[in-house]
């Protein structure tokens, strides 16, 4: 009986089955790229909406300062509107991430949240973590990280 060449068909099963999982693999962190470049996304317009929260009062006399609860609130506003789109791919609800993001608002002279450096003009910050489906239900638990920061600066 004449065996050679009897373990081919197995090797070759093996290679398949190796590159099935390789391409999934492949096909899921592109999937969690495209999904922590959205989620990008919607924090930079999120800290954009922040900005434009400033107290006209003191606008009116020459200075730039932040309404920091009217940003905060606008942050998270906006923030929960750009990841609606998003809710199928993510484990918790837009609002949960929203009401869970770290926002800070800096107007001048304020400490800066990771250098401890005072702001010279004023910026919001906002750190979003979004739990997120990877590869369907059944895959470990992943998350998106992002932080975002905008800045005003004067005409």
């Amino acid at each position: 009986m004449d065996e050679r060449g009897a373990v081919s068909p197995l090797m070759a099963l093996m290679m398949l089955v190796l590159a099935s999982i390789l391409f999934v693999m492949v096909l899921g962190l592109g999937q969690l790229r495209l999904l922590r470049m959205e989620v990008s996304r919607a924090a930079d317009l999120a800290v954009l909406a922040g900005l434009q929260e400033l107290d006209f009062a003191a606008l009116i006399q020459g200075d730039l300062v932040l309404d920091k609860a009217a940003a905060e609130a606008a942050v998270r506003s906006v923030l929960e509107e750009n990841l609606e789109p998003l809710a199928a791919r993510l484990s918790a609800s837009p609002a949960e991430i929203a009401e869970g993001a770290e926002v800070v608002t800096l107007n001048v002279d304020d400490l800066r949240p990771y250098s401890e450096e005072p702001a010279t003009s004023p910026e919001v910050w906002v750190e979003v973590e979004a739990p997120v489906k990877w590869l369907g239900e059944g895959i470990g638990p992943s998350t998106v990280r992002v932080v975002s920061r905008a800045v005003v600066s004067a005409p």
